[in-house]
């Protein structure tokens, strides 16, 4: 799954919870990237 613009990473966070093994999440705001990795954390395993 590719995410661009992935803002907050819900969408990345929704797949995984789907089962997708291959994710990337990319953004131009560097916040956005720290919110993704956050989100991924608390998720369970996103990096």
């Amino acid at each position: 799954m590719l995410d661009f613009a992935c803002g907050s990473g819900v969408s990345t966070a929704a797949c995984a919870r789907a089962g997708a093994t291959a994710l990337t999440a990319v953004d131009i705001d560097p916040f956005a990237v720290v919110a993704t990795r956050v989100n991924g954390a608390l998720e369970g395993g996103v990096r």
